[in-house]
């Protein structure tokens, strides 16, 4: 973008690996939105359905059902804790936090494939899948309170959205990691209803939405845009997914950008975000 413009271009990475767009939408209303953004960017992940399912349990809500705070039940483990004599044994202390981050990543009794199982935290991307609506429904609805937070303070909300790396290739990612999150080894995802969902959302609510999924389907070495041990891009995929977003905002997105002349806008600050307020 920066060759483009003939003013600076900041951008502000704001990313968390991990999150999704609930904890996007808190993080922008308690503290990122001081910084007056121009341009928000959230990246909504193919696990952040399982994500949100995780988190969904822990979310505080005021009038209108708007979510207000996430906390970690590991820091209410630590306040019910309090001034306890306990506190002063570490050991014991220790092993507690232990058993409650254990029961936060263990799977439930749905089944192997189940959303609260990791073996299925990919599920809704299959063609024969369970009843995922709901949860697909609430993974979205942050992105519609973060667009009237950013509507707020006079920015503007961009939704991409990039493909797992089974739904690009069946040589994506070791089989190990494939196993451990349900998916066979010679899998490919290639329906495109989770990108037509979420575009059809997007559309209902005047969002912007980069659909990068036809980018890297289409790249000549699509098993080289991802990590062999994480479902994460390369450096050859950061840079797709950057130039596909480049695009996107170049033609779609008014910004210092499409400016002739310099100074005649103010600098511009583009908060970047993952389906968390960030990714990578």
């Amino acid at each position: 973008l920066q060759g483009d413009s003939r003013v600076e271009v900041e951008v502000v990475n704001a990313g968390v690996p991990g999150d999704c767009p609930l904890l996007s939408f808190l993080r922008f209303r308690h503290s990122l939105a001081s910084l007056r953004p121009d341009v928000v960017v959230v990246t909504f992940d193919m696990g952040d359905v399982a994500d949100d399912y995780r988190l969904r349990r822990h979310v505080e809500v005021a009038d209108g059902n708007v979510p207000v705070a996430c906390p970690s039940p590991l820091l209410r483990r630590a306040e019910e804790l309090g001034g306890r004599s306990d506190e002063r044994f570490l050991l014991p202390d220790w092993g507690k936090r232990q058993l409650a981050k254990w029961t936060l990543q263990e799977s439930g009794s749905g089944g192997a494939r189940a959303i609260d199982s990791p073996r299925g935290w990919f599920g809704w991307l299959r063609e024969q899948r369970a009843d995922w609506d709901v949860y697909v429904d609430l993974a979205f609805s942050p992105l519609e309170h973060l667009k009237l937070a950013c509507d707020a303070v006079g920015c503007t909300l961009v939704v991409a959205a990039h493909p797992a790396p089974w739904q690009v290739s069946s040589g994506a990612c070791c089989e190990l990691l494939r196993e451990s999150v349900g998916v066979g080894a010679n899998d490919v995802y290639a329906g495109r209803e989770p990108f037509d969902r979420l575009g059809a959302f997007l559309a209902e609510r005047n969002i912007a939405y980069c659909d990068g999924s036809e980018a890297f389907r289409s790249d000549p070495q699509p098993d080289s845009l991802f990590l062999v041990n994480a479902p994460r891009f390369t450096k050859r995929g950061h840079e797709l997914h950057a130039r596909v977003l480049a695009t996107y905002l170049r033609r779609r997105v008014v910004g210092p950008w499409q400016d002739s002349s310099p100074g005649s806008v103010p600098r511009p600050r583009q908060v970047d975000a993952d389906g968390p307020f960030g990714r990578r």
